[in-house]
């Protein structure tokens, strides 16, 4: 077919750890690594954490996380799972500084996103609000709108 890509492993991989074939999972994750770019790289890492979780491994899981960061430091999904790991580690100080990490990673992400697409908050009047959600019996956000 000649598609070979690190997506396609990557994605493969992902299809093989949710059917618990682990072996197979970690091998197509090996491949996408030998494939991929920096684009990528942090991703693959990030995927080999979630499996390494998924069959008991945390000090790989641990590694690879390190490794998505140091490879993409703004990739906040790591830092979250970072602070999970340490928590359960007992290491508090440690989780809390992950944690921040994150939030300062998806603020930068959230408002590079809201200029991409020209989005600003929205502030309707609290009786709006009030008026809307009593009318609505599901609860619903929108809180932005693209100008």
């Amino acid at each position: 077919m000649g598609v070979n890509t690190p997506e396609l492993w990557n994605n493969l991989g992902l299809c093989c750890f949710y059917a618990s074939q682990y072996d197979m999972a970690l091998s197509c994750l090996d491949r996408a690594l030998a494939l991929a770019t920096d684009a990528s790289m942090a991703e693959i890492w990030y995927n080999i954490g979630q499996v390494a979780i998924g069959i008991g491994d945390l000090g790989l899981a641990y590694q690879a996380f390190k490794i998505s960061i140091s490879v993409d430091s703004s990739h906040a999904e790591s830092y979250a799972n970072l602070g999970v790991l340490e928590l359960r580690k007992g290491n508090v100080d440690a989780a809390r500084s992950n944690y921040a990490d994150e939030l300062q990673q998806m603020e930068q992400l959230l408002t590079t996103q809201r200029v991409q697409l020209k989005v600003r908050p929205r502030t309707p009047s609290l009786d709006v609000l009030i008026t809307s959600a009593a009318s609505s019996p599901v609860a619903t956000n929108h809180n932005y709108y693209v100008c």
